[in-house]
């Protein structure tokens, strides 16, 4: 079976090779061969429009299934998370918890810090204190929205060239 490509070449061949070069007529025969070449075109190309439905409809059901498997997964993380603060209600801090039959330790407590902190005063903090500058990121980013409107008003900004492009519409 040709692809595209295949039937797209052969339909140039057979007008390269069967046109009259007195009259510029196509011969019969090539004509024939041409409606064959094209019909079996066209129905490829409906079959890959088909196909990249299907694909769409695929994708949209994945993605609904991945909603419901990220609800989910919040559902038991929210279910876990309780649990959890079940256990730290009565089991006293300090205290370790083994299984009764195989002294297996189930449950115990470790010592470990966090950090909490109020962004914008720290910041500022830091930004007062020379010292301090390393514990401040900054991370640029571009506005691209932003960008174009400056270079479609005329400015030339260096690194930067709107592409005009087409784009395929499938329906």
């Amino acid at each position: 079976m040709d692809t595209i490509f295949e039937i797209d070449r052969k339909i140039n061949t057979v007008l390269e090779n069967n046109v009259d070069q007195e009259t510029g007529e196509i011969t019969e025969n090539a004509l024939a061969v041409l409606n064959e070449l094209e019909i079996s075109r066209e129905q490829k190309l409906v079959n890959i429009r088909n196909f990249h439905a299907n694909i769409n409809g695929m994708i949209d059901a994945n993605k609904a299934e991945m909603t419901k498997l990220q609800a989910n997964v919040s559902r038991l993380s929210n279910v876990q998370a309780g649990l959890k603060r079940l256990l730290e209600a009565v089991v006293p801090e300090g205290e370790k918890f083994r299984h009764p039959d195989t002294d297996q330790l189930l449950i115990s407590w470790r010592k470990s810090s966090s950090l909490e902190i109020d962004d914008q005063a720290v910041i500022d903090y830091c930004n007062e204190h020379k010292e301090l500058q390393d514990c401040i990121e900054y991370k640029p980013s571009i506005k691209k929205t932003e960008l174009k409107k400056h270079m479609d008003s005329g400015v030339g900004i260096t690194g930067a060239k709107i592409k005009t492009k087409n784009n395929l519409q499938i329906k």
